[in-house]
């Protein structure tokens, strides 16, 4: 199952999303918007949900994220351009109930999360490939359900991730 960004007025788009068997997930996109320059923003599914979270321990969730980047971002010749890629990868995340921090790093070392959660709200940073970004999202005692985006210089990047116990 898939979804995407409503009434998106993007151009040169690269678009994403997961949803698990619940209909849970988010979606995200990288683009350009008409005579304003590169955008990246990333949302939660409407009504998407998580169980509820336990008073104390951790839990080792596993799962998937994916995300958008376009690099080397330059004004050429009165053109902006850019590199755009995908990627998509394994990653598992410790959530500590007791302090209340979601952390961990993709398989492939390209994504690193840093997050805190207060009740489900999830909040942090993180960096992806490079580029360092904004988390939100939900976390229940067994799932989390993360988005990101952010910019550097010359980079920006969205995307998001499903994980579960």
């Amino acid at each position: 199952s898939s979804a995407e960004i409503a009434n998106s007025t993007l151009t040169q788009r690269q678009t994403g999303s997961d949803v698990n068997s619940d209909g849970d997930g988010y979606a995200y996109e990288t683009g350009v918007q008409n005579g304003e320059g590169f955008f990246a923003r990333a949302g939660l599914i409407p009504g998407t949900s998580v169980s509820s979270l336990p008073r104390s321990g951790s839990a080792r969730m596993s799962g998937h994220y994916e995300a958008a980047r376009v690099t080397g971002i330059d004004l050429n010749n009165g053109r902006l351009t850019g590199f755009a890629r995908t990627a998509r990868g394994s990653m598992t995340l410790t959530a500590d109930f007791d302090d209340h921090t979601l952390k961990g790093t993709s398989n492939n070392g390209i994504l690193n999360v840093n997050g805190t959660f207060e009740g489900q709200t999830l909040e942090g940073d993180v960096v992806y490939s490079g580029i360092p970004g904004t988390l939100s999202g939900k976390i229940g005692g067994d799932e989390a359900i993360g988005i990101f985006n952010g910019k550097s210089e010359s980079a920006i990047m969205a995307g998001g991730f499903i994980v579960a116990e």
